[in-house]
């Protein structure tokens, strides 16, 4: 079950204090035998028909059971049947589709309140330039910039100009 609160960081950004997992428990896992045939669906609206190709491609597939695939036709259905009229869904109904779709593990978020990542291949460059170093090289730029500023226009200050 997904937790309430902020999205949890990833696997390798988190400090280990334990083994376990964080209730001190340990994961329950098993393996199944045979690969789960994803059923052959078509929908209307092409925002949903993308959202339909999308979840039959993602890494999700792996632990998706024949249940969760027609959870996920019910859903998708629900959301063309409303796209494909035209029609806006009331609060109550956005609410709940909005629901259904974080019990598929969409999302990145989802995902990781629930502790599955998605890690595709990266490069060694990818992985030494990450997102938090471009925005802390733009801070020094900026503060450099400013500086240099204030630095000139003390120098034509105390010039008496």
């Amino acid at each position: 079950m997904a937790r309430p609160g902020p999205i949890p960081k990833r696997d390798d950004e988190r400090v280990r204090r334990n083994k376990t997992g964080e209730d001190g428990l340990e994961t329950q896992s098993f393996n199944m035998d045979e690969k789960v045939k994803i059923p052959s669906k078509k929908f209307i609206h092409p925002t949903v028909e993308g959202l339909w190709k999308a979840i039959k491609t993602s890494v999700n597939v792996m632990y998706y059971e024949p249940s969760d695939w027609w959870y996920a036709i019910l859903t998708l259905e629900l959301w063309d049947d409303i796209l494909s009229a035209g029609k806006r869904p009331g609060a109550m109904e956005l609410s709940a589709l909005d629901s259904m779709l974080q019990r598929m593990l969409i999302t990145e978020a989802d995902r990781r309140r629930v502790k599955i990542e998605a890690k595709r291949g990266t490069t060694e460059a990818e992985k030494a330039h990450k997102a938090s170093d471009f925005y802390r090289d733009q801070f020094k730029k900026q503060q450099n910039s400013h500086l240099s500023i204030v630095a000139d226009w003390s120098d034509s200050a105390a010039a008496g100009e």
